[in-house]
């Protein structure tokens, strides 16, 4: 049975489905939690605070269920190639069409990374590299010479690219559909109850997973951010169509009032921001509205609201700045936070390899396979894991970068003797002191 959980936001659609989960725990039956990569840990929290943590019961995502499954059923074979190795595939497998190709025989890294982009697209659609090509030359009868040629270009780099993958290799996109296809799937979510919350729109590709559970499984939960009477039309074909996987079998379940607005404003407007409601009557106290120019200025007035707050009594960890792309706030709402003296943290992903643990390691081999290059030395003594202080780090780098100091120079043992000045005619004393200095902190 598939139990579609339809509500508006904050109408207590998690809070139903944890009622759910533990009914079925009761049951003994074993559970999937499903939710987006980065609430996983937070629903692991809230499972435990509500008493529905168990050992039968595993908080997921699409991305880890690939690998939960073939973890039971088999088919973990195959190496995972990264974003890297990805592009260095793609570099392969351009020069191995160098004869053919034109537009991109000579590709640099930016073209990789489109490229890169523009197969992950592709294999997140379900749309296979001998697929992709049937469409480009249909396609390209009717479009314009440039794009036809751009179009057949990329489907022979995407199928020359799946041919250096083979059997032995996948990249972070073929999971899914490999899970999609293995026989033994069926049987994994067989007498499994499973649970989706939160996410709201899905791909091809998990789609086909949501069609097995729904064929499969003892039972499925998904929610939904719509009410009965109005939905958005994403919305409403992802609901259709997970009932055309459950052959109509179907329960509807409607929450309709609203526990997490605590304030009138807050709850008339949820109710009327995708209507054309009349305004609201009475003056607001706890909704404002602010015309900014630009980010900066947005920065400002948002640090000057937390200001505000901060004095009023509220605590730093009872507020938050909710943004759409925070990626282009990156360097402005951070040091405008900070001028505020007001502590934050932004909730963003980054790569591993620009923390600075990360960086000392990688730095070290960079010195260790490269020869010293400068540039490795410098990640080392910026890292903060080397014994020097970041004033020694400073003078040593600024000497290096004077005097042009490469490969074993900096593992001799012999001091270095060029004028921190760099070319003058003798050492000031203050020079003399500087070099001193540097020979110690290189000991």
């Amino acid at each position: 049975m598939v139990y579609r959980i339809f509500g508006r936001a904050g109408s207590g659609k998690t809070e139903y489905m944890i009622n759910c989960l533990k009914e079925t725990q009761s049951t003994g039956v074993d559970c999937l939690f499903l939710v987006p990569e980065q609430q996983s840990i937070d629903t692991e929290e809230l499972l435990e605070a509500k008493g529905a943590a168990q050992l039968d019961t595993e908080v997921l995502n699409f991305e880890r269920l690939p690998n939960r499954v073939f973890r039971e059923i088999g088919g973990l074979g195959k190496r995972n190639v990264d974003g890297a190795g990805k592009c260095a595939l793609i570099a392969a497998a351009i020069n191995a069409l160098s004869d053919t190709l034109k537009l991109y025989s000579t590709p640099c890294r930016g073209t990789l990374s489109e490229l890169s982009a523009t197969i992950s697209a592709l294999k997140r659609l379900n749309i296979s590299a001998k697929a992709f090509e049937d469409i480009c030359n249909g396609i390209a009868k009717s479009a314009e010479a440039g794009f036809a040629a751009k179009l057949k270009e990329t489907a022979l780099i995407y199928g020359e690219y799946q041919r250096l993958l083979g059997e032995a290799l996948e990249d972070d996109d073929d999971p899914l559909t490999s899970l999609a296809k293995n026989n033994d799937t069926a049987s994994f979510f067989a007498d499994k109850a499973v649970f989706i919350d939160g996410i709201y729109t899905f791909t091809p590709q998990q789609y086909e997973i949501i069609k097995l559970m729904a064929e499969n499984a003892a039972a499925l939960y998904i929610s939904f951010t719509a009410d009965e009477d109005s939905m958005f039309d994403g919305t409403a074909s992802c609901a259709r169509k997970i009932k055309e996987y459950a052959n109509g079998k179907t329960e509807d379940v409607f929450l309709q009032t609203n526990h997490r607005a605590k304030t009138e404003e807050l709850l008339y407007g949820e109710e009327q921001l995708w209507t054309a409601g009349t305004p609201y009557a009475e003056l607001t106290e706890n909704v404002r509205f602010a015309k900014c120019e630009t980010v900066y200025e947005e920065s400002l007035y948002a640090a000057s609201c937390i200001y505000a707050l901060k004095n009023e009594g509220y605590r730093y960890n009872d507020i938050a700045i909710a943004c759409r792309h925070p990626e282009s706030y990156a360097g402005v709402l951070d040091s405008v936070l900070a001028s505020y003296d007001i502590p934050f943290y932004f909730a963003v992903k980054d790569s591993a390899a620009t923390k600075p643990l990360s960086a000392f390691v990688l730095s070290i081999l960079e010195m260790a396979e490269k020869n010293f290059p400068l540039y490795a030395v410098k990640k080392y003594l910026k890292s903060t894991f080397s014994v020097l202080t970041e004033a020694q780090a400073d003078a040593i780098i600024r000497y290096a970068e004077a005097w042009n100091i490469r490969g074993k120079a900096w593992i001799k043992e012999a001091d270095w003797l060029m004028n921190p000045e760099g070319y003058a005619e003798s050492f000031s004393p203050e020079a003399e002191s500087r070099l001193r200095c540097i020979n110690q902190s290189r000991l």
